[in-house]
């Protein structure tokens, strides 16, 4: 059923996009690779990685773009009471980025809402050892700024930073109490290298 629901979400966000490659000008793919730094002190820092589509609805050197992306993020907890969680999660995003150019460089904010589809494992390890996983799928939305500079006309690397506010995931898990149920959000910051392509 998750990979049903993930597969339409997918659909549903990729349509617009590849309909928006045949509009050449203003057309943009963008691609981020980073770090997770979750607001919660016992989750590690995770990796964050996206692929999108943008659109810039008015002429450069403005900047107003409609952006989609399709996400994977990772995380991992301290052993707390014996018990060890590591989450995989999908975000799929829609944002609204407005900024400045100042040749090379380009200067945004920008904020959006965010589908993420959770997978996280728990596991166990006492004097019993236990492992079970379960998945949710919530609603976020986030802020972000960032930098480019143009290598030539048609591509650009720089850095972005995030944050993330989450609903709480509701997630339950089979142990030597029966079903333990675990509440929690994915509320943090990502901090990542942008590269893209202008068309």
């Amino acid at each position: 059923m998750k990979r049903k629901i993930l597969a339409v979400a997918a659909a549903l966000l990729l349509a617009p996009m590849v309909a928006g490659l045949a509009q050449a000008n203003g057309s943009y793919l963008i691609g981020k690779v980073g770090a997770y730094i979750p607001d919660e002190s016992n989750v590690n820092t995770g990796f964050n990685g996206e692929i999108g589509y943008g659109f810039n609805l008015v002429p450069r050197p403005g900047l107003l773009a409609i952006e989609g992306t399709l996400g994977y993020l990772y995380a991992d907890s301290k052993r707390l009471d014996g018990y060890k969680f590591q989450a995989d999660v999908m975000p799929l995003a829609v944002s609204l980025k407005a900024g400045v150019e100042a040749k090379p460089f380009t200067f945004y904010v920008g904020g959006g809402f965010d589908l993420l589809f959770v997978s996280m494992d728990a596991k166990y390890s006492n004097w019993y050892r236990s492992s079970d996983s379960d998945n949710d799928v919530i609603w976020g939305g986030h802020v972000m700024a960032g930098a480019t500079v143009d290598i030539n006309p048609h591509m650009f690397v720089g850095a972005e930073v995030k944050y993330l506010a989450t609903q709480d995931m509701s997630m339950s898990f089979f142990d030597r109490y029966g079903n333990t149920n675990f509440t929690g959000d994915l509320n943090g910051v990502s901090i990542s290298a942008v590269f893209g392509v202008r068309f």
